[in-house]
């Protein structure tokens, strides 16, 4: 290393002179003297032969367990491929920063709303976003509210503002078996019993609210299972409550006075309606109703089936999200679980 400008061994100082010590010099070399200038490399000086020595290869990686960097390109990045060799109870990340986690094929469907939360909300969500495009032709992008049943309906963690019982009605969280984490609305036992649920009520408005049904396009998407006996008087449905009309709110469920075997849309006090196709049973159905906008005239699906409408919905004002459940008399509580309902609408106020 020079020294001053000068190549090692040649003095730096005039001549006769001679350089006794050089110091005061610090890092990864140093020098000293008397005579020709010698350098020294330090103990913990970082050379190239040190880093070759310490450098991480596939071989040692292997050796400890790990893994290296060059294995990564035989891993495909996909995110089935990555779902896939993920074992149950693995978190992952997959593209577009989702991250899920693998559930196994044999689990079932507690475990799923366990990992997902209640029902699988993003897929629900997204494919009634999907169907309602197709159905109602949307021609300004539509706002979605989720109305989930994660946190208890009445509060105000909950996109359920309200949650009024009549009687004996009653809300509550299943615990246990395959529906856990849905939510149980029951009339109770006896006469006039109900339970409803609002996202409306007096001055207090939850988005995505429509001020008129009326011509506007909408799409409403919620999963149902009746868990009782229905009878003739049997009222268990979701669809939309109005402010200040009692009768005429577009609903679809379960209607006793007209079927107590099919599913039924139509409006809440009064006998216009039309029977679905579908029987109603003990199993988990997936219910949807829309307008694409024709005035008057409402559509519905149950499951897989075509769609059916009825015509005769008249003006409402404003609306909002609403979940029924009522039964007249005491002889039995009549009860429906929910997990999740999708209101879509292109015109809000």
């Amino acid at each position: 290393m020079p020294i001053g400008g000068q190549p090692f061994g040649t003095s730096s100082s005039p001549s006769g002179s001679s350089v006794d010590a050089i110091t005061n010099l610090h890092g990864d070399v140093v020098a000293d003297g008397p005579g020709d200038v010698a350098a020294t490399i330090q103990p913990l000086a970082v050379t190239s032969g040190k880093l070759a020595a310490n450098a991480v290869t596939d071989v040692k990686v292997a050796a400890t367990a790990q893994i290296a960097h060059s294995k990564l390109a035989d891993v495909a990045t996909s995110g089935g491929a990555v779902l896939g060799a993920a074992s149950p109870g693995d978190v992952v990340e997959v593209p577009h920063g989702v991250v899920a986690r693998s559930i196994g094929a044999a689990a079932d469907a507690a475990a799923a709303r366990a990992v997902l939360g209640i029902g699988d909300m993003a897929s629900f969500a997204n494919d009634a976003i999907a169907e309602a495009n197709s159905v109602c032709g949307f021609s300004v992008s539509p706002r979605v509210l989720v109305m989930d049943m994660n946190n208890k309906p009445g509060t105000l963690s909950s996109p359920w503002l309200t949650a009024g019982a009549t009687g004996t009605g009653a809300i509550s969280r299943v615990a246990t078996g395959a529906d856990v984490g849905a939510r149980e609305l029951t009339t109770g036992a006896t006469a006039g019993g109900a339970m409803q649920l609002y996202a409306i009520e007096g001055a207090d408005y939850c988005t995505p609210l429509i001020s008129e049904l009326i011509g506007t396009k909408w799409f409403v998407a919620f999963d149902f299972k009746v868990t009782t006996t229905v009878d003739a008087n049997t009222q268990l449905a979701v669809g939309w409550n109005s402010l200040g009309l009692a009768s005429g709110k577009p609903v679809l469920g379960v209607y006793g006075p007209s079927s107590t075997t099919k599913f039924r849309l139509h409006l809440m006090q009064s006998s216009t309606g039309a029977n679905s196709t579908i029987d109603i049973d003990g199993n988990w159905h997936r219910c949807r109703m829309w307008s694409d906008g024709t005035a008057g005239t409402v559509y519905a699906r149950v499951d897989g089936e075509s769609a059916f409408s009825l015509t005769g919905l008249s003006a409402m004002g404003i609306v909002g999200p609403f979940f029924h459940t009522y039964h007249p008399t005491s002889s039995g509580a009549q009860s429906v679980r929910n997990r999740m309902c999708v209101y879509i609408v292109e015109g809000q106020i």
